[in-house]
């Protein structure tokens, strides 16, 4: 990985310079990204240097110490260009901490996006937005990871707005205690032979709730394209809670899509294999449980993902 410098420029100064800026990217519309943007001079924007040919991992650590954080963030990929980004959100104060992020992401005609987004709080709400346009012959791929935090709350849109465009969304989420997940994925497929698959994997202990509400658009133009839309909870109490809500609107006449979703817990059978191999009751649920998410982890972008939420499952396994 790399720290980002000569990819990274300041929200003000591009909007004050660049008149198209909101013709080109995406603005999500939620009630939250209006008062976002009242804090535009304290955004970002990222994009590639013309002609750089790093093809390393770039790296954006946002930090909130508490209270209230306004974070605008853009990023643009040019034609036929490739971006990764590893886009770290960290909550690791004590002190309450409310923040509004807002992200937009243009990704020209041909180009590839790689973004992992990993969330660590502790006494934080946080409210995501995020939107997104493919262009043609164009990649997405988001792996995100939830680990922590009091009340977050992501709205995920794409657009694929041409055709060939492609999105890989997958999640991690790990909840505990009282924390509070609220996850919505949006996916408008609005040309043929595009392609979208998010996934979404979830655990829910103490008395935590998770809520996954999935909606996938395909628009009649969109003939000869394929999508799939799942989603999996695993419960670890009584009192845990999780909510599971996919949704397809198919237009088109000549398409592939599908979707699942189940809601279980730790499969008794299963342990007592374990404990008859010499594992205590601990390590064999804490082997299932990471071992659920950890399927997750083919999809990740980058090979370094597992080595940071490794240690990160551990922990939260032990809460």
């Amino acid at each position: 990985m790399k720290a980002m410098s000569q990819s990274v420029h300041p929200l003000g100064e591009v909007l004050r310079g660049d008149r198209t800026f909101f013709d080109r990217l995406p603005l999500p519309d939620t009630t939250w990204d209006h008062l976002v943007m009242a804090g535009w001079q304290n955004g970002y924007y990222l994009k590639k240097p013309v002609g750089h040919s790093d093809e390393g991992v770039a790296y954006l650590a946002l930090e909130a110490a508490g209270g209230l954080v306004l974070e605008p963030l853009f990023l643009e990929v040019g034609e036929r260009e490739e971006f990764s980004l590893f886009l770290h959100f960290r909550d690791l104060s004590e002190a309450d901490s409310f923040r509004v992020s807002t992200l937009g992401m243009r990704i020209a005609d041909g180009a590839k996006l790689k973004l992992f987004l990993l969330h660590e709080g502790n006494a934080s709400h946080h409210h995501l937005s995020a939107s997104f346009k493919v262009g043609k012959d164009a990649a997405v791929e988001i792996f995100s990871a939830w680990m922590g935090g009091r009340w977050r709350v992501a709205r995920m849109k794409a657009d694929l707005t041409a055709p060939g465009a492609s999105w890989t969304e997958s999640h991690l989420v790990f909840s505990t205690g009282r924390e509070h997940f609220d996850l919505d994925s949006r996916v408008r497929m609005l040309e043929h032979h595009t392609r979208s698959d998010v996934q979404v994997k979830t655990v829910a202990a103490g008395a935590s709730r998770a809520i996954f509400t999935g909606n996938l658009l395909m628009e009649k133009e969109a003939n000869f394209s394929e999508a799939l839309l799942s989603d999996h909870v695993l419960l670890l109490s009584p009192q845990a809670r999780a909510d599971s809500v996919p949704g397809l609107e198919i237009k088109a006449l000549d398409v592939k899509a599908s979707h699942a979703a189940s809601v279980g817990q730790v499969d008794e059978e299963q342990l007592y294999y374990l404990e008859s191999r010499g594992l205590s009751p601990e390590q064999a649920r804490r082997l299932l449980v990471v071992g659920f998410l950890e399927s997750l982890f083919g999809r990740a972008p980058f090979a370094f993902v597992p080595q940071i939420l490794d240690p990160l499952l551990e922990n939260r396994v032990s809460l």
